[in-house]
């Protein structure tokens, strides 16, 4: 160790003082130091360092990558944010918006008795006795087909009469990339594991061709199975392939809006693996659809009856779908709390809101648009929600593109006829284009909402 710092050698400046009192900045030297193990450090000193002395010098720490984070006091605002939590729904026009959201579904789902009974009896029977099987659910969107086999699903968790456990596995088929996504997809929600797609194929077809008892029975809800159906279709058949196979123990549920799938999209060998169980969801009708608001009103009065059937009437006799006639009711909440929250919403209400997604200018836009244009767009909102993210190619609309086209039984157009479509969409303000490039790898966004293309090819006037 040093023994005193007057052994450091000083220079004249080091003795002069500025006029504020201060010492003047001294110059860093670097110096070569041996340290007791021989190894030479470069140390920044002031000044020289005698020669005879010995210092004893530590090998110097690695410093952190990252650096120690701190946390900052809250302010009293952003606590006071923190502690709130939520807004909790007051009025009764809140309370009856927050009641009329999709997520806010009883848990006793109405007007869908018949279909529950038979979903529920075809599963207690196959996880009872070991077996395995398929079974085709379709109807057009809206019609609680998910929600359905979900609640099944929750009332199986709960029967303590069941003698055997099962494993639930859910897909979707919007929410994929690519149609062999969902074979990585399964075995990380049966594994926990992160493969690739091929991977992920091989090794499912060994778990379930493998002829080893297992211990639980797996229930596999592929939704929206239209979407992964490419035209090789080999991704639909491994997945209908596996109940086929000797103690494999699965059961496997798919759900499509198309009702004719089978028939008018799937080759002959995969139509014979989905199985000959099929359950239809009709559309609901407005006596249904008046059921299904007002038991989500109940306790509350801030509808006219007359209004509610109104909605339920102009719905059903377009598509039959519930998650437009909830989102009708909370348009027409959101126009009476701009005005007076006091006010009972009635007929008038509910006919300004319908107009207004009628007459809009994108709507209107998007239904001068053409049949391809449209499916376009289609397919752009499509991408857009599986993805989640905002832009998209036009090469994976493309893609999505074959799929609507395949569904409607419409032929696909060429690279430069979508690539054309594109411009014009852009042209009409209902998209936006990536200016950088001019091919089909060119990004695409919507510039209208997912909603305005919904209603745009319903048809709430008829």
């Amino acid at each position: 160790m040093v023994d005193s710092p007057s052994e450091y050698s000083t220079t004249p400046c080091t003795r002069q003082r500025l006029k504020n009192g201060r010492p003047p900045r001294t110059k860093r030297t670097r110096q070569s130091i041996t340290s007791r193990s021989g190894s030479k450090v470069r140390r920044s000193i002031l000044g020289d360092i005698p020669e005879n002395k010995e210092i004893e010098i530590s090998t110097p720490k690695t410093p952190r990558k990252t650096p120690k984070t701190h946390v900052k006091n809250l302010t009293a605002s952003a606590s006071k944010r923190l502690d709130s939590g939520a807004k909790i729904p007051c009025s009764p026009l809140e309370k009856a918006r927050a009641n009329l959201h999709l997520h806010a579904a009883p848990k006793h789902l109405p007007c869908r008795e018949v279909e529950y009974k038979s979903i529920h009896s075809f599963l207690v029977r196959k996880i009872n006795d070991e077996l395995t099987g398929s079974m085709y659910i379709c109807g057009v969107p809206g019609t609680g087909k998910t929600a359905t086999v979900k609640r099944v699903i929750d009332s199986l968790n709960a029967d303590l009469l069941m003698k055997h456990s099962f494993k639930f596995v859910e897909i979707n088929g919007l929410r994929l990339a690519n149609p062999h996504q969902a074979f990585s997809v399964i075995w990380k929600e049966l594994t926990g594991e992160t493969v690739s797609s091929s991977r992920a194929q091989t090794l499912l077809n060994d778990h379930f061709s493998n002829k080893k008892v297992k211990e639980l029975s797996t229930i596999l809800l592929v939704d929206e199975v239209d979407h992964i159906c490419n035209r090789k279709q080999d991704v639909v058949y491994n997945i209908l392939d596996w109940p086929s196979q000797t103690g494999s123990k699965v059961v496997v549920i798919t759900i499509a809006n198309t009702m004719d799938l089978p028939e008018r999209v799937l080759r002959g060998c995969v139509t014979s693996r989905m199985g000959l169980t099929r359950l239809v969801f009709k559309p609901y009708t407005f006596q249904q659809l008046q059921e299904i608001i007002m038991n989500r009103l109940i306790g509350n009065s801030s509808f006219d009856p007359d209004a509610v059937q109104l909605v339920a009437r102009k719905v059903a006799s377009v598509s039959g779908d519930a998650r437009r006639a909830l989102d009708i009711c909370r348009r027409a909440i959101d126009l009476v709390k701009s005005e007076d929250e006091s006010q009972l919403i009635t007929i008038n209400h509910v006919n300004q809101v319908l107009n207004a997604i009628l007459s809009g200018v994108r709507v209107t836009a998007i239904r001068c648009c053409c049949l391809f244009e449209q499916f376009f767009l289609r397919a752009l909102r499509d991408v857009t929600s599986s993805t989640g993210i905002e832009h998209s190619t036009i090469d994976s609309v493309y893609t999505q593109l074959k799929t609507i086209c395949l569904l409607e039984g419409e032929e696909l157009p060429n690279e430069q006829q979508v690539l054309m479509m594109a411009y014009r969409l852009r042209d009409s303000g209902l998209t936006f284009l990536e200016k950088k490039r001019w091919d089909i790898f060119r990004k695409v966004s919507l510039n209208v909402s997912p909603e305005d293309i919904s209603y745009a090819l319903d048809k709430y006037n008829d």
